[in-house]
């Protein structure tokens, strides 16, 4: 693509332009399917991931199935908190330390990439009336 302009303004424009995310419509996604993905992608069982532990591997597991659920299906934390049995609170403040980490982790942001692109192809796309 050409630019025309200083060179300030080219590197500004391509700053700009290498910061834009595609944009994504959300899709019909199963909650059941999602953890038993993030079982397999994060070697936990789906059953630790639903039950009451505590243990760190198992709150990134559901942190990461509630940042998908919201990413991908459009799906509230809240909603995504009853299914994985948690307080929505926690699960919120998981999905806020995920977001930070992914940032600073290449690794961890490759995998749910991964795992989120696999869900979003070949499924309906969900749309919401707002006006009728």
């Amino acid at each position: 693509q050409r630019y025309l302009g200083e060179d300030s303004f080219i590197e500004t424009m391509e700053k700009r332009i290498s910061k834009v995310k595609p944009i994504y419509f959300p899709v019909h996604l199963d909650m059941d399917a999602l953890v038993v993905e993030i079982s397999r992608v994060f070697e936990v069982p789906a059953g630790r991931i639903m039950d009451h532990s505590r243990s760190r591997d198992t709150a990134l597991c559901r942190a990461v199935a509630a940042y998908i659920a919201k990413e991908v299906g459009d799906i509230p934390l809240g909603e995504s908190a009853r299914h994985l049995g948690r307080d929505p609170v926690s699960i919120s403040i998981g999905v806020k330390r995920l977001k930070e980490r992914l940032e600073d982790d290449d690794e961890l942001a490759a995998r749910i990439g991964k795992i989120m692109k696999n869900f979003r192809k070949g499924q309906r796309v969900k749309y919401k009336i707002s006006k009728a």
